[in-house]
């Protein structure tokens, strides 16, 4: 029993196998894709796109590339023949309404926005943790002065001598 039940489970996935090589075959999806693939072709090969860093090159033209690696088995099925040619068909008219300069320069205008941002909150950070380590090392910092006469820690001895030399001083001078 044990026996009849794998061999229903090996006739079955033949059968998954059989119909995703059937679905492969199929000519007309091949051309198709072989068509949006030249018109994506474009876009993958320009020196702009070769240019951009890796974490830039993400998008929709990394998608559909991707895709159509993952389309080109020969055992892709039907199902995923037509996702896959229904996802480039809308990729590539999204990238025609898009020149491939204005695609390069929104994402790099995208990406020294996000780095002036980044720029701006570590700066901000940076200014709030100077500010608290100041205050902690110094917790007089930014309090008024406390006004005090220099010469009280003197001894009352010399601040009497001082304050009579002064006296002297200013009798002698009028």
């Amino acid at each position: 029993m044990a026996q009849r039940g794998k061999d229903d489970n090996e006739l079955a996935v033949s059968s998954v196998v059989a119909s995703a090589m059937q679905g492969s075959n199929n000519d007309e999806s091949r051309q198709k894709l072989q068509e949006t693939r030249l018109s994506l072709a474009l876009w993958v090969s320009s020196d702009d796109y070769k240019l951009l860093p890796g974490h830039l090159k993400l998008g929709v033209v990394h998608l559909l590339s991707e895709a159509f690696t993952t389309a080109d088995s020969p055992h892709t099925s039907n199902q995923t023949m037509e996702d896959t040619l229904a996802l480039m068909s809308y990729g590539t008219q999204y990238l025609a309404s898009h020149t491939i300069d204005k695609c390069t320069l929104e994402r790099l205008d995208t990406h020294k926005r996000r780095r002036v941002e980044e720029r701006r909150r570590l700066d901000a950070k940076a200014a709030n943790l100077v500010l608290t380590w100041r205050c902690q090392r110094f917790p007089t910092q930014g309090m008024p002065p406390l006004g005090l006469k220099t010469s009280d820690y003197l001894i009352p001895e010399v601040q009497e001598l001082q304050k009579s030399e002064v006296f002297e001083n200013s009798s002698t001078t009028s």
